[in-house]
């Protein structure tokens, strides 16, 4: 998912989160995480096999998200997928990527190197890296905030996030955690396998035209790159909600 900072709608920014879609579950290591986005849906959205998850989230220093960000993607996960013995978030600081814009095999090779938590047990891992510089497939009028490239693992382009976030509304910008907390849920509803991507659906809701994004205007997992410059919801805080259609999916994959 690619979000397009050029038009800074509420759908302008869902539609610019761009998804790169591009055995034995008692230690899967790294090679079982190397999958595509959506691909371990069932496996983060129900208890069959996973009770608990871990969040292992790394930022260079000055890169971090917001403590509430955080909060608001556990409390995201939490309320769809079935973990009853709670998630952990374990957060690291790394040293500055040296390059300006990282392409996703850069982001991949750094996984790779630096990933410490892999799904072994009962235990499941999601690796939530956030970065100091912008994405390749940026362009002057196109910035990508951020993207889900494998099954268990999301990237997001916090400096790109920086630049265009604020705590002022009089930058006519949204907040950095509104911000923050809107890429992170799009990018963990690509993990679930939204929308007909590893979890398959109810009723029929995919924006076949933009990939695995839904139909419905107002959902988080809404695709619109063509819209009017204005801030919409996101500027009075208010971060997507997933709609029934979607909410329905999840219930039928293992999740609430």
């Amino acid at each position: 998912m690619t979000i397009n900072l050029k038009k800074l709608s509420l759908y302008s920014l869902i539609a610019l989160i761009t998804i790169i879609v591009s055995c034995d579950k008692t230690n899967l290591g790294p090679s079982s995480t190397n999958q595509s986005a959506g691909k371990f849906a069932n496996e983060i959205l129900s208890d069959s096999k996973y009770k608990k998850l871990v969040l292992e989230v790394l930022y260079p220093e000055g890169f971090s998200p917001n403590q509430q960000s955080l909060n608001n993607l556990t409390d995201f996960i939490n309320q769809f997928a079935n973990k009853p013995d709670g998630i952990t978030v374990k957060e690291r600081v790394i040293p500055a990527f040296s390059k300006s814009e990282l392409t996703v095999t850069d982001i991949k090779n750094f996984e790779d190197k630096q990933r410490g938590e892999y799904p072994s047990g009962d235990k499941l891992s999601i690796f939530v890296l956030f970065t100091n510089t912008g994405y390749s497939e940026d362009t002057e009028n196109a910035k990508v905030l951020g993207i889900a490239y494998r099954s268990t693992s999301i990237c997001l382009f916090q400096k790109t996030i920086q630049d265009n976030s604020s705590s002022s509304v009089l930058d006519q910008k949204p907040s950095k955690t509104t911000l923050e907390t809107t890429v992170l849920n799009h990018e963990l509803g690509h993990l679930f396998g939204l929308v007909n991507n590893g979890t398959d659906m109810v009723d029929d809701h995919q924006d076949r035209e933009h990939g695995a994004h839904c139909t419905t205007e107002d959902c988080l997992m809404f695709f619109q790159a063509e819209t009017s410059a204005n801030l919409g919801n996101l500027m009075g805080g208010n971060i997507p909600q997933l709609d029934a259609f979607c909410r329905n999916d999840i219930s039928a994959n293992g999740g609430k």
